[in-house]
């Protein structure tokens, strides 16, 4: 008697449940976006867009702080919270 009535309790909470619609956007992380100009993101860092040094060219252009991420100053401000 207790298996049918868990099954439908079961089957019930799926169904009753709201759907889960709202999924993640990828395209983001922080205040960054996929896309943006080198110049955007280093204003929202607290960098200069001068020390970026090209990691690769084709297909894509990537570019980098020869400091790294370390010295980013928007990060220091997010390891101290």
């Amino acid at each position: 008697m207790t298996g049918p009535r868990v099954s439908a309790l079961c089957i019930a909470a799926i169904l009753l449940l709201p759907p889960v619609t709202s999924a993640q956007d990828l395209s983001k992380y922080r205040e960054y976006q996929l896309g943006m100009s080198l110049a955007a993101v280093a204003t929202q860092a607290g960098m200069s867009p001068s020390d970026a040094r090209v990691l690769h060219q084709r297909p894509m252009l990537i570019e980098s702080w020869s400091g790294g991420w370390a010295t980013c100053p928007a990060l220091q401000r997010d390891r101290s919270r």
